[in-house]
């Protein structure tokens, strides 16, 4: 979930670029916030190679329209529709308010990865499992998909018998295999900060 913290200095919100009817610079927006995000969708962590499938999301969608930089995030259609079916389900949950993970150490410290599944770090924080279930990320299509990529590099990196060295250049070599990288920094005990930070 690296990709979901704000930063209040985003050339977004100094060039005043928001939502609007105008194509071209809902555009010019999706591109800025691809670039903020590296790549990668929001919500998934998958890496995002053809730019036009990446969607504007509104993550509070009942501010669409009025709404700003600290509420739009560059997603995979796939994850964005899986959101919106849960808008009604977690209207008024309290992480709207609160928007604690705008903030990376915030995240950090309340949301974890082991297994291939995310969960609160404190199993009585209601508030973080709600943002995991609202946000898909343990759904089945994506755990499968994410499951697998880690499945596949194993078998790469055991298959050419790669050291973490050569695991990390093959990756930054390979940035589409980068997709899911908060499990491949879990799995493969590596540390990819460059890639997202």
């Amino acid at each position: 979930m690296k990709f979901l913290p704000k930063n209040p200095q985003s050339a977004i919100l100094s060039d005043g670029l928001v939502y609007s009817n105008d194509s071209a610079k809902n555009q010019q927006l999706r591109q800025r916030l691809l670039a903020e995000q590296k790549q990668f969708c929001a919500y998934t962590e998958k890496y995002i190679t053809d730019t036009e499938s990446a969607e504007i999301e509104h993550f509070d969608s009942t501010r669409k329209w009025h709404d700003d930089y600290f509420n739009y995030y560059a997603a995979i259609r796939k994850a964005n529709l899986s959101k919106l079916r849960k808008d009604k389900q977690f209207a008024g949950a309290s992480f709207f308010q609160s928007l604690f993970f705008h903030n990376r150490v915030e995240l950090e410290n309340r949301v974890e990865y082991i297994d291939n599944d995310y969960s609160p770090v404190d199993k009585a924080d209601t508030e973080a499992q709600q943002l995991i279930d609202y946000l898909s990320i343990n759904d089945e299509w994506l755990y499968s998909e994410r499951a697998n990529h880690i499945d596949l590099l194993r078998q790469t990196f055991a298959d050419a018998q790669y050291s973490k060295e050569q695991q990390k250049a093959y990756l930054l070599r390979h940035r589409k295999m980068l997709s899911f990288i908060t499990a491949i920094e879990k799995e493969f005990n590596l540390d990819l900060s460059e890639v997202y930070q």
